[in-house]
């Protein structure tokens, strides 16, 4: 769809398209293991088969011992395997669109081929639910085949390494997936006295973590909400926490830049979230500006795709990181701050925040879910504050506008009046995401009470509640003008109005009823007016936003023709 990354693939386009729509992903659902210790769990084992066979061979003849399913995939470079794998090599390609003729040539890019094509595969395999756990082992190319792999997994899929090279896959545990690593004083390249009992205590680990709760649906009582933190703010945190777990919620803080945006974004992608309280952002500035701990080019996209509430705020994009030593010639003469160790705070410019006002910009408007943008207009951080080093009036002012000019409709913006690390700042942000979540679950249910969109998928949903216009009206106020036309699918949500066909009152519409789904459907009107019986508001649908809507999601078509047959409606 068009708010995922161009992948070529077809295979794993379906995929990531598939993995940002669970449906367990809504406000309040209780998450429960996939199963019970007693209940056989899918394990993959993959591996270079061709040159270490027999140690994968005993991992999965080690897991079988356990009582679990075990797929033994051949992830080999060049040679023959040495024993047979369940999912060979040529079949690893063929189902990734790939062919064996692209291995020749070095092997380091044969591993990452193989990767890539491994990754579809594994991804595939828990979209259908046939892998609840993977492990592998190997050496320096074996790492790389299943740091490439692994990557596409979301949050919440164990998975167990063993090697003799731990850099090798250091990013990998970064990014935010579940690893545990298992250190080899060599490479297991053979079933030896050093080998064979890491082998076995390795097996045996991830085991135990199937057995316990696998599959990203770990057992929770209450929903999670993921928070990102950064700088002097942690007394204004505490107290958001506080708000936040009273009203029910799991409440996670990520700090930091780089791995802590990462691992953040892969949470939220798991599906686990109901709602993001995004406040730190500074590592979008060292994305645009140039800076060592930024986050990667998903930052900001998780919630996005996920259509969860969300409150984002620019804070701490005032202060660049730069490596001490490493700073670009460009940077010379620019106002910095020593921070010691390695790190030296750049304060951004001007024209950079605007660069970093349009990048934000344009990941929010992806976003499905309610989303509202909090704007500290006293300082992005507690640097710009007044009379403190990093304070521009400017600076802030362009990113401020940049951001409001650009954010689509129905992007909420609010302006506080302290700086982005002041407690009411925290508190003002938290009451917004609230409000989110709760508009969430209403948005949700107003439109699955309609019949062509009960069965609909939770993407439909949350796209179609983000086409929902919000309206006021006070008592006595047309809904809509006597004479026009009801153009779409009226939603009360509070208060009620009266339906008429001239003087005469079709029906009276209260909190949770609608009007307008014939309309909707055959996109054609009634001569009928709509009046506001007292102070009410309304979600609106327009009929012509519905169509084009309609024209990307046939399969939208087909449930309303079936819900028309079946309800026996006529045009």
């Amino acid at each position: 769809m068009c708010f995922l990354p161009q992948i070529k693939n077809p295979l794993l386009y379906k995929a990531r398209q598939t993995v940002f729509d669970p449906e367990f992903a809504r406000a309040g659902t209780v998450f429960t293991p996939t199963h019970s210790p007693k209940v056989m769990a899918k394990i993959v084992v993959f591996g270079t088969l061709d040159t270490k066979g027999a140690v994968h061979q005993f991992l999965a003849e080690r897991i079988r011992r356990q009582g679990h399913e075990v797929l033994l995939v051949d992830a080999g470079l060049r040679g023959r395997a040495q024993v047979v794998a369940d999912l060979d090599r040529g079949e690893v390609l063929r189902r990734a669109g790939r062919e064996e003729g692209e291995f020749a040539g070095d092997p380091k890019q044969a591993a990452a081929l193989m990767g890539k094509a491994l990754g579809v595969v594994l991804l595939q395999l828990f979209l259908e639910k046939r892998l609840d756990g993977v492990i592998s082992a190997g050496g320096r190319l074996g790492m790389q085949v299943a740091v490439e792999a692994l990557s596409g997994l979301p949050f919440g899929v164990p998975c167990v390494l063993a090697t003799q090279v731990p850099d090798a896959v250091a990013g990998l545990v970064q990014s935010g997936k579940d690893v545990a690593l298992f250190s080899c004083l060599v490479e297991p390249a053979g079933l030896n006295r050093i080998v064979r009992p890491v082998l076995a205590r390795a097996a045996s680990a991830l085991c135990g973590m199937v057995e316990f709760g696998a599959v990203a649906r770990w057992m929770a009582d209450r929903p999670l909400i993921v928070a990102s933190r950064f700088g002097h703010s942690q007394f204004g945190f505490e107290r958001a926490q506080r708000i936040l777990e009273r009203a029910g919620y799991d409440v996670v803080l990520f700090t930091g830049k780089r791995a802590g945006g990462r691992v953040m974004e892969s949470v939220i992608a798991s599906g686990l979230v109901t709602g993001v309280l995004d406040l730190s952002t500074a590592d979008v500035a060292d994305a645009v500006v140039g800076g060592f701990l930024e986050a990667g080019a998903l930052r900001l996209e998780a919630a996005g795709r996920c259509g969860i509430a969300a409150v984002v705020a620019p804070g701490g994009v005032d202060a660049v990181s730069l490596e001490r030593g490493n700073i670009p010639s460009d940077f010379e003469g620019r106002l910095m701050l020593d921070q010691g160790g390695k790190t030296l705070l750049m304060r951004s410019s001007p024209s950079e925040c605007r660069e970093i006002g349009l990048l934000m910009a344009a990941r929010i408007n992806r976003y499905l879910g309610p989303v509202t943008v909090c704007l500290p207009t006293r300082g992005v951080s507690g640097l710009s504050g007044a009379g403190q080093p990093f304070q521009d009036q400017k600076a802030d002012r362009i990113l401020f506008e940049t951001l409001e000019s650009h954010l689509r409709k129905g992007v909420r913006v609010l302006r506080v009046k302290t700086t982005s690390e002041d407690a009411p700042f925290v508190e003002t942000c938290v009451l917004a995401l609230l409000e989110n979540i709760r508009r969430h679950a209403r948005d949700s249910e107003m439109l699955r009470g309609v019949a062509f969109f009960k069965n609909s998928s939770g993407v439909v949903i949350r796209e179609l509640a983000r086409l929902l216009e919000p309206l006021a009206f006070t008592e006595g106020e047309w809904v809509r003008p006597a004479g026009g036309e009801a153009e779409g699918l009226y939603c009360v949500v509070q208060g009620s109005l009266e339906v008429l066909l001239g003087e005469e009152r079709l029906e009276r519409l209260g909190a949770g009823q609608r009007y307008g789904e014939r309309e909707l459907v055959f996109g054609r009107t009634r001569p009928v007016q709509l009046r506001a019986l007292e102070n009410c508001e309304v979600l609106f649908l327009e009929c012509g936003e519905f169509q084009r809507f309609c024209e990307k999601h046939p399969e939208l078509e087909e449930a309303i023709a079936d819900t028309l047959k079946k309800g026996g409606w006529r045009d």
